[in-house]
């Protein structure tokens, strides 16, 4: 059905900086951009939720017109968080839900967060 890819830009982030997130969502069987995909970035850690995408928009999830959603967070502290990329909805029709879920790990180095994410 559909694949997730996750980037992350810097790998070094100053302490209270944010972190950048691009995850693009695809068909597995085609590799073609999944276009209008209803989503949502989750991040936790301890499995206690700190941020969601869609509460920014007070929206149950977001509509991503081109299969990018784009997203920032700013890590509290080092620690093992994980990000999760939710797919609700496909070309404006509900699917059964799937979630992607990324191990993630931020450790405290030199007055910076290093970041690094699973595969």
């Amino acid at each position: 059905m559909i694949n997730v890819k996750l980037e992350y830009a810097p790998e070094a982030i100053e302490t209270g900086s944010p972190e950048f997130f691009k995850a693009t969502l695809y068909y597995k069987d085609t590799n073609e951009i999944a276009l209008h995909a209803d989503t949502d970035i989750v991040i936790s850690k301890d499995g206690k939720e700190l941020y969601k995408e869609s509460s920014e928009y007070s929206k149950p999830y977001v509509r991503t017109p081109n299969g990018i959603v784009l997203s920032s967070y700013k890590f509290p502290d080092s620690g093992q968080y994980v990000i999760s990329v939710k797919v609700l909805g496909l070309n404006f029709m509900p699917v059964k839900p799937k979630q992607v879920s990324f191990a993630t790990n931020v450790t405290y180095s030199n007055d910076k967060y290093l970041i690094q994410i699973a595969n």
